[in-house]
């Protein structure tokens, strides 16, 4: 955590805005350390970690029950009527791209990424909460997707790469990778590369 931050602090001085660049900053710094201490002392008993768990999934299937609705429907109730965002028309219009409770598909697609291993958690354990952790993985895995964010899903890739390296699963990493990495381009009829 303190590394990121550090190495954040530098761009506050080149940004065409640095009084908003600054505010930016202090306010993600004092945000992340915050949460980053807390979540902390609440992981240190079994119970504890267990709450956070079923919170963060609870969480998780309330934003997802509204993607859910914005995909069915068209339109965000939120947007619509009690917040005013700007990327409202350009997501919603045509082919939706769901924002939910986040204003836009990408730090939505990094918010899903991020639950996406406590609703995995849950799904692994052997009492009730294992159906919450079912339902909120398993909806959540199609909402991901269907933000088309790339840098998520690049995220993505990189989780899985290092969840097949510590299992030691070189052969399913190396084809994963290959999947992932090159793709048919529809535009040519030809391989492309992504990254």
């Amino acid at each position: 955590m303190w590394l990121f931050l550090i190495c954040l602090l530098p761009n506050i001085f080149i940004a065409t805005d640095e009084n908003l660049a600054l505010n930016t900053y202090l306010y993600l710094a004092i945000t992340l350390i915050f949460l980053f201490y807390i979540g902390k002392v609440l992981y240190y008993s079994y119970q504890d970690i267990n709450t956070v768990n079923i919170v963060i999934c609870i969480c998780s299937g309330f934003v997802v029950s509204l993607i859910i609705f914005e995909l069915i429907f068209g339109f965000n109730p939120l947007y619509e009527h009690f917040i005013e965002n700007p990327f409202y028309e350009r997501y919603i219009l045509g082919r939706v791209r769901p924002m939910s409770t986040l204003f836009n598909p990408a730090p939505l697609a990094s918010y899903l990424l991020l639950s996406l291993p406590f609703s995995i958690y849950e799904l692994i354990r052997k009492n009730l909460k294992k159906i919450c952790g079912f339902i909120v993985f398993f909806i959540s895995v199609p909402c991901f997707i269907l933000t088309f964010c790339r840098s998520s899903y690049l995220g993505f890739l990189f989780i899985l790469s290092l969840f097949l390296l510590i299992k030691m699963k070189y052969k399913t990493n190396f084809t994963c990778s290959c999947i992932f990495i090159n793709r048919p381009s529809p535009q040519h009829g030809r391989i492309r590369t992504v990254l």
